[in-house]
């Protein structure tokens, strides 16, 4: 199976595709990506708009259609 990196804050929130914090019944609009590097970097850009933000990197597996398996 492929693997891919997603962003979670410390209210188990998950980042979107628009920059947005979702939970994760919305598996169509998480941000994924399968470089760990490109995850650090938005992982930045997030917590540089709003400081008080924990952010975590996780990598979770795809299923067949390619959204993470939460």
């Amino acid at each position: 199976m492929k693997k891919a990196y997603i962003i979670k804050n410390q209210r188990n929130l998950f980042l979107s595709k628009d920059g947005l914090w979702l939970d994760k019944l919305d598996k169509n609009h998480l941000y994924r990506t399968e470089h760990h590097d490109a995850a650090l970097n938005t992982l930045l850009e997030a917590n540089a708009k709003d400081v008080e933000l924990r952010l975590d990197i996780h990598q979770v597996e795809l299923d067949a259609k390619g959204h993470p398996s939460l």
